[in-house]
């Protein structure tokens, strides 16, 4: 049974490092996903609110090189009448809507996903900067030929059409807008979302979403307590209990060594030999590409922190074994063994003399001894 005795060490390494692994991923998602408010934050500093609008209208110029009828997106006045209506503030407040109906449907019991989006003020005004903007340009341009006339979208006019009254062009481009598929549903929900292959919505795929959610949010005291335990049983399974420390020092720091080297090259090596952060995707690809590289990049920073910590660990428990260490190895059994003696040395023995040497019991004495050999009176005179 002498493959037990390992097997157990083995084992107990092995959980010390699940737990320590999982102990990080816990704390990363306390740190990301942990409630309402901080995702809230993480997703605001990525900037993809003010990149949003941006990348969806450079996807929609791509795509409209074939449509005449379309508005001109390339047009430097519409994308500013755009951009003031669809402003990152109110990007923002419509994504914390949806963020705060996901985390109150993973958070309260029996509460089904539910939110609100409504952009109808946002259509009106934008149908209203767009049409005034489509009768003011037309003022001082040359008065259209018959062949002008065959351009039908008035963005694109050149020319001034005849009868020209800005008012009358501004009501009839509202009007058109107004009736169009242009941004025909302004009032979004959960009801939006795309629902899978068999018609279930998304809280009825993933109803074990609340049960997971809560299982991980608590998961960072979960394997906190799991890590300790896990210590204790490492640190005890070793004998003694001065050896279980070093080895438990050695290798907290080997895996706060390895957590930092492989995510050093992941997180710098490896972008630079491939995309490995790009997404191929349609509207606002650009964008959700940024906001992805800012949550990695934010994320490694995080384990990089957590990994010099836990090679700080490693090396404190490792110099506190070193300095607590008796400075003759054989200090220990002599207090056991009781070898002692009343010799002094002659002279005070160095350090490797003190490690080298065991403590060994002799019956010397320290000095040569005071009595001399005499021989009586007696004795000399019989000449012996």
């Amino acid at each position: 049974m002498r493959f037990i005795g390992p097997l157990i060490r083995w084992f107990s390494a092995v959980f010390l490092h699940a737990t320590l692994f999982g102990l990080i991923g816990a704390i990363c998602f306390s740190v990301f996903f942990g409630d309402s408010s901080k995702l809230k934050n993480s997703v605001a500093e990525s900037g993809i609110y003010d990149k949003f609008v941006t990348s969806i209208i450079e996807e929609n110029i791509k795509q409209q090189t074939s449509n005449s009828n379309s508005i001109p997106l390339d047009d430097p006045r519409v994308q500013e009448i755009i951009y003031s209506v669809f402003n990152p503030r109110v990007l923002q407040t419509s994504a914390e809507l949806v963020i705060d109906g996901a985390y109150t449907w993973l958070e309260v019991e029996d509460v089904e996903l539910s939110f609100i989006i409504d952009f109808t003020q946002q259509r009106e005004q934008l149908i209203d900067g767009l049409s005034s903007y489509s009768a003011t340009r037309l003022e001082g341009l040359p008065p259209c030929s018959s062949q002008d006339l065959q351009t039908p979208n008035v963005f694109k006019l050149q020319c001034q059409p005849p009868g020209f009254y800005e008012e009358l062009v501004k009501k009839q481009v509202s009007s058109d807008l107004t009736n169009s598929d242009f941004l025909k549903d302004a009032v979004l929900t959960e009801k939006n979302l795309p629902s899978a292959v068999d018609g279930a919505t998304i809280d009825q795929k993933y109803s074990f979403a609340p049960l997971a959610y809560q299982v991980l949010k608590n998961s960072i005291w979960i394997f906190g307590i799991l890590f300790v335990v896990a210590t204790i049983i490492y640190i005890a399974i070793r004998k003694p209990t001065r050896k279980g420390v070093k080895a438990y020092g050695k290798d907290i720091l080997a895996n706060g060594l390895l957590l930092l080297i492989f995510t050093v090259f992941y997180s710098v090596v490896v972008p630079r030999l491939m995309s490995s952060y790009s997404l191929q995707a349609n509207t606002g690809a650009n964008a959700i590409n940024d906001s992805f590289k800012y949550f990695t990049n934010r994320l490694d920073g995080i384990i990089i922190n957590i990994a010099i910590q836990i090679v700080a660990v490693g090396i404190l428990i490792l110099a506190i074994e070193k300095i607590s260490r008796t400075s003759s190895i054989y200090g220990a059994l002599a207090k056991k063994a009781g070898i002692t003696t009343s010799i002094k040395p002659a002279k005070k023995l160095d350090k490797k003399e003190t490690l080298a040497k065991p403590p060994v019991q002799t019956s010397e004495t320290a000095k040569k001894s005071k009595f001399k050999k005499q021989k009586s009176s007696k004795f000399r005179k019989m000449g012996l």
